[in-house]
C-alpha cells in the first residue's frame, strides 16, 4: 500500500523586548518597557496539500476534493484517511497552523519626596491567538463488509461504506487588551518602621472573534446566536469592572537582629489559557462536518477512477438553528476569581552569616470555577414521582429522555417546579423545545479554597566551607473543588450534588500537612586555599571534594473513593458520587498497614442509589432509600503513601596547569540514593478481585485497598535509586 507517511510538528518562538530609563533629576525616574513574543505552533500531515492517494499506493480515490465548497480557502487534495475494517488503515491526521502573539507596554515614574517613595504606572497588553485547524480537508473513507462481504474486496472495489468531510471556516482569530494600572508608597514612618501602601486596578477583556466566528446557545430566547451580528455582543462573556486590588506591608525592626514583616494583597488571575472564551463554542454554521450517502455520493472504482466527487451529493452544513448538542454554556455574567494573600513572619539574625525565621501564611480563592451542569433538576419526592416512569430523572438532567411522549409530560410536570434558563432554578418557563438537550455543562465561579500554614525556614549563607537551607512547613489546604478550572473539559468533577456545595467541601486534594527539606553543602577543610593540606600529595587526593544534598520528607495527599461505577446515583457516569460510611476507613493501626491492606475496606456501603439499580451483588437489586454518599470527597485520616528521599551529589576539582582557570571536575550524582520505592495510591476499586465464590468478602474484592506498583519519577524524582558519573573541563 505504499509508504505510511508522517506528521511533521514545529514550534517557533520569538521574543524582542526595548527599555527605556529616563532620569529628570535626581529624585524622579521613568522607566518605559515594550515586549513582543511570537509563537507559531505548526502540524501538518504528510502529504497534506501536496501528494495524492496514488502517492500512497490508493488507487481509485480522489486526487483531489477541490470541488467540495470551503469559505476558509482550505487544500482539498492530499492523503485521505482510509479505514478497512481488521486492517491497518492510512490516517490522515489534521492539520493546525497556531500562531500568537503578545504585545506588552508599560511605564512608570518613582518619586522621592521625603520619607516617601512613590511609584505610579501603568501596563496594557495585547493578545492576538489564530488558530485554523480544518481537521481533514481530504476526507475520511471507511471500507466494511457493506458489500461484498469482505473490507478489504470493498476496498478494491472502492465500495465506501460511510466517509466524511469538513465544509468550515477553520480560520478563528481570537482578540484582547489587558489593562492595568498601580499606584504604591514606601512611606518610612520611622527608622525602624516602614509600611507599603499600594492599590492596582486590572480590566481584562473577554477574546472576541474578529471574523464573528463563534456562537453559543442562548437559553434564554432557546436559540443559537452568533456573537458580533444582529447588535449582540462580540465577545463570549461580559468582563468585570471590579478587579481592584489593595496592597499593604509593613517592615518593622523592633530591636538589633530581629525584623517583623506583614502584608496583604488581592490578585486576580488574568488570562488564562486562551483566555476567557472557552464557553463559545464556534458557530455550527461556520464548522461543521459533513457526512456522505456512499450509494448515492459516489462508487470509487479502480478502473475508470474519479476525479471529483459531485458536489450536490454533499450533505449541507448544518445550520446555526438546528437542534444540535453544544460542548458547553455560561451566564455572560461571572463572578471575577481572585485570591486574598497575607503573611505575618518574624526574622532574627545570628552573627553575620545565618537567619532564622518563622510565621504564618494563608490564602483565600474565591469565586473559583468549576464545572456546573445548568439543566441538572434537583431531585426531590415530588419531582421524582411526578415524572414518568421512562423519563430517566434526575440521572441524565431533564431533558435526556428525547422521546416524543416523554419530554413535553416532562417538561409540564416540572414546570410548577423548577425554573430557569434550562428549566431548573430561576422562573424560566420550561417547553419541549429542549426536548433535545442533555445535561448542559458550563462553568460558573461558585468554588473556592482556604490555605493556612505555619512555615519555619533556616538559612545559613555559604561561609567557611559550610552551606545549609532547611524549612519545614506545616499546613492545611480546604476547598470544594481540585481541579484546575474544575478540569472544564471533563465532566466527572461536576461533583455530587450540584444543590449541595457544601457537601463537597473537604480537604484539598494538593493537601500536603507536612514537609521538611534539607538542604547543606559542605566543602573539606582541605588542599590549596584551605585550612590544612595546602599543597603537597595530600593537597591533591584529599583537596577540591564538596558534598551536596537534597533530604526530602512530606506528608501524603489525601485518598477519596467514589461510586461512579456502583451506586448510580446517577447512572450516567457524569457526576462523582461517592459512596455511604459505615464505619472509620482510618480505623487499622499503623503496626497493620502495608501494600496489602492501606485503609479499612470494610468502612464503605456501595449500594446507594438515588434512585436505580445500586450493587448488592454483581446482579441484584439497589436499595432505593439511601441517595447520595455522606462519604467526603477526600479523607484527612487516610491519605497515599508519603514521600522520604535523598539526592546526594559528590563533586572533586582537579587542577590543570594550563592557565589560571583551568580545571577538571568529576561528579558523582545519587538520586534515591537510599532507593525508597514510592508507592501510588491505593486501589479505590472495591471490585477488583471479587468472587461471588467467597461471600466473605462481600462487595470487596480482595485487591481493594491494596497498593500493587510504584510511581515511576513521583514529582520528578527517581524511581529507584540511579548513579550518575561525569566529568567536566573548565577553561
Amino acid at each position: 500500500m505504499g509508504k505510511a507517511g508522517r506528521q511533521i510538528n514545529r514550534t517557533s518562538q520569538y521574543a524582542a523586548t526595548i527599555g527605556w530609563t529616563h532620569t529628570f533629576n535626581p529624585t524622579t525616574l521613568n522607566e518605559f518597557r515594550f515586549g513582543i513574543t511570537h509563537r507559531i505552533g505548526d502540524r501538518m500531515a504528510f502529504g497534506v496539500g501536496a501528494d495524492t492517494p496514488s502517492t500512497f499506493g490508493l488507487e481509485g480515490l480522489p486526487n483531489c476534493l477541490s470541488s467540495v465548497p470551503d469559505t476558509s480557502g482550505g487544500k482539498k487534495c492530499g492523503t485521505p484517511g482510509v479505514t478497512i475494517k481488521g486492517y491497518s488503515g492510512v490516517s490522515n491526521s489534521g492539520m493546525i497552523y497556531e500562531p500568537a502573539s503578545t504585545f506588552h507596554f508599560s511605564d512608570s515614574v518613582s518619586k522621592s519626596l521625603g520619607k516617601h517613595s512613590l511609584k505610579t504606572g501603568f501596563q496594557a497588553d495585547h493578545y492576538s491567538i489564530d488558530n485554523y485547524q480544518p481537521n481533514a480537508v481530504d476526507g475520511q473513507f471507511d471500507f466494511s463488509t457493506a458489500f461484498t462481504g469482505d473490507p478489504f474486496s470493498d476496498f478494491l472495489f472502492g465500495k465506501i461504506s460511510s466517509g466524511s468531510l469538513q465544509v468550515q471556516n477553520a480560520f478563528v482569530s481570537t482578540r484582547a487588551w489587558a489593562y492595568s494600572a498601580f499606584v504604591q508608597d514606601d512611606f518610612k514612618v520611622t527608622p525602624k518602621l516602614t509600611l507599603n501602601l499600594g492599590v492596582r486596578y486590572q480590566y481584562d477583556q473577554s477574546f472576541h472573534e474578529i471574523h464573528h466566528g463563534l456562537a453559543n446557545f442562548n437559553p434564554y430566547t432557546a436559540s443559537w446566536e452568533q456573537f458580533g451580528v444582529n447588535g449582540r455582543p462580540d465577545t463570549t462573556l461580559d468582563p468585570s469592572k471590579k478587579q481592584f486590588e489593595p496592597r499593604i506591608g509593613l517592615a518593622w525592626n523592633p530591636m538589633g537582629g530581629f525584623v517583623v514583616r506583614a502584608g496583604y494583597g488581592i490578585m486576580h488571575p488574568g488570562f488564562v489559557g486562551h483566555g476567557r472564551a472557552g464557553d463559545g463554542s464556534p458557530s455550527p454554521n461556520l464548522l461543521a462536518p459533513t457526512s456522505f450517502n456512499p450509494g448515492t455520493f459516489w462508487d470509487v472504482n479502480p478502473l475508470p477512477g474519479i476525479v471529483n466527487p459531485d458536489p450536490s451529493k454533499i450533505t449541507a452544513p448544518i445550520p446555526v438553528n438546528s437542534n444540535i448538542s453544544f460542548s458547553s454554556w455560561a451566564p455572560r455574567k461571572q463572578y471575577p476569581t481572585y485570591t486574598q494573600l497575607w503573611n505575618l513572619t518574624v526574622q532574627k539574625q545570628f552573627g553575620n552569616d545565618t537567619t532564622a525565621q518563622i510565621g504564618y501564611v494563608g490564602s483565600k480563592g474565591t469565586h473559583l470555577p468549576i464545572n456546573y451542569a445548568y439543566n441538572l433538576c434537583q431531585q426531590t419526592p415530588a419531582t421524582a414521582a411526578a415524572v414518568p416512569s421512562g423519563f430517566n430523572y434526575p440521572a441524565l438532567g431533564l431533558w435526556s429522555e428525547t422521546s416524543s411522549p416523554h419530554c413535553p409530560v416532562a417538561a409540564a410536570v416540572l414546570n410548577a417546579n423548577t425554573g430557569g434558563p434550562f428549566g431548573c432554578g430561576g422562573g424560566f418557563s420550561i417547553s419541549s423545545v429542549y426536548c433535545w438537550l442533555t445535561v448542559t455543562p458550563g462553568w460558573w465561579g461558585l468554588s473556592s479554597s482556604i490555605y493556612h500554614s505555619m512555615q519555619a525556614q533556616v538559612d545559613h549563607r555559604f561561609s567557611h566551607g559550610f552551606q545549609l537551607l532547611a524549612n519545614f512547613t506545616w499546613s492545611k489546604l480546604i476547598d470544594d473543588s481540585s481541579s484546575d478550572w474544575g478540569g472544564f473539559w471533563s465532566l466527572d468533577v461536576l461533583g455530587q450534588d450540584l444543590y449541595n456545595r457544601k457537601a463537597e467541601r473537604s480537604v484539598s486534594a494538593g493537601d500536603i500537612p507536612k514537609r521538611f527539606t534539607f538542604a547543606p553543602i559542605v566543602e573539606l577543610p582541605f588542599g590549596r586555599g584551605r585550612k590544612w593540606l595546602d599543597s603537597g600529595v595530600g593537597s591533591e587526593v584529599l583537596g577540591g571534594w564538596r558534598l551536596a544534598s537534597i533530604y526530602t520528607i512530606q506528608s501524603g495527599t489525601p485518598f477519596g473513593i467514589t461510586d461512579n461505577k456502583y451506586g448510580f446515583c446517577n447512572s450516567s457516569g457524569m457526576f462523582t458520587a461517592r459512596p455511604i460510611l459505615i464505619g472509620n476507613p482510618a480505623s487499622i493501626s499503623g503496626s497493620q498497614r502495608s501494600t496489602n491492606l492501606w485503609f479499612n475496606n470494610q468502612a464503605f456501603d456501595f449500594s446507594g442509589t438515588c434512585p436505580g439499580p445500586g450493587l448488592v451483588d454483581l446482579t441484584g437489586p439497589g436499595d432505593t432509600s439511601k441517595a447520595f454518599g455522606n462519604a467526603p470527597r477526600f479523607y484527612s485520616n487516610v491519605r497515599n503513601p508519603g514521600l522520604n528521599n535523598l539526592d546526594l551529589s559528590l563533586q572533586k576539582d582537579f587542577r590543570i596547569p594550563v592557565g589560571e582557570q583551568t580545571r577538571l571536575t568529576f561528579q558523582a550524582d545519587f538520586f534515591n540514593l537510599p532507593n525508597h520505592a514510592f508507592f501510588t495510591e491505593p486501589n479505590a476499586d472495591p471490585i477488583t478481585g471479587y468472587s461471588p465464590a467467597n461471600p466473605a468478602l462481600g462487595l470487596r474484592g480482595s485487591g481493594f485497598g491494596t497498593i500493587n506498583t510504584t510511581a515511576g519519577g513521583l514529582g520528578g524524582l527517581a524511581a529507584n535509586r540511579i548513579i550518575q558519573l561525569g566529568l567536566h573541563l573548565y577553561f
